[in-house]
């Protein structure tokens, strides 16, 4: 039984390596909704620091 546990375990731990590494080949879009006016500088100077590190989108 235990046996049996730890075979799922590693099998549950090699699928979410593989997913995870497969997220970051794609370029990815993310969008970000902005109720405050106010504020929207400040996210424009941080979506563009963001981009430049990344590489993703940003739409807010």
């Amino acid at each position: 039984m235990k046996m049996k546990f730890a075979l799922l375990g590693a099998v549950a731990i090699t699928a979410s390596c593989l997913s995870v590494a497969s997220c970051g080949t794609d370029p990815t879009s993310i969008t970000f909704l902005n109720f405050k006016p106010e504020v929207a500088k400040n996210y424009d100077a941080i979506v563009a620091a963001y981009k430049k590190e990344t590489g993703n989108t940003v739409v807010v």
